[in-house]
């Protein structure tokens, strides 16, 4: 059925609904008119909502909202700006951390809950691997940026700062 009246029109297709006007794509449930999804005239997609914010906006009162499923072990959703990309992703039951459109994991929470930066095996609460005497593994620092508070080097070594100078 395809009707006209006051700029309102209405396309039905077996049970379900699509519905249109001059501001938006508003699809409902034919058996009590609830809207479940609309398109806004400036092309973002709302479930749940009626009013879209952003070109993806989905409300519920759940508390999942949403789920992205990959049919094999491996899922991610990827975060594009201009200047590159990064990855949040799932490995079994790992979450990981990828930087650049090399595939390169920098960091990932396993199943157990332990973090792992720069290992995707981390067997304490905090594994952190890789780092020289020039790049540090591990830099605390305070003050002004730059300024070693404390300092773990890959060589095992622990140096301590006491004050912006760098005196031990």
């Amino acid at each position: 059925r395809i009707q006209n009246n006051d700029g309102f029109a209405e396309l039905e297709v077996d049970a379900d609904e699509l519905n249109y006007n001059a501001d938006s794509h508003v699809f409902n449930n034919q058996a009590d008119s609830s809207e479940f999804m609309r398109i806004n005239s400036s092309g973002n997609l709302g479930l749940g909502t009626a009013s879209p914010g952003s070109p993806f906006h989905v409300k519920d009162s759940a508390n999942t909202v949403a789920r992205f499923e990959s049919t094999d072990s491996i899922a991610r959703i990827v975060l594009k700006d201009n200047a590159g990309e990064s990855r949040l992703g799932t490995d079994g039951d790992n979450i990981t951390f990828h930087t650049s459109s090399s595939e390169n994991e920098r960091a990932r929470i396993d199943s157990s809950g332990r973090l792992g930066i720069g290992t995707t095996a981390p067997s304490a609460p905090l594994t952190v691997f890789g780092g020289s005497a020039s790049d540090p593994t591990i830099r605390i620092e305070g003050g002004s940026a730059g300024t070693d508070n404390a300092r773990i080097e890959s060589e095992y070594n622990l140096v301590l700062a006491c004050n912006a100078d760098g005196d031990q």
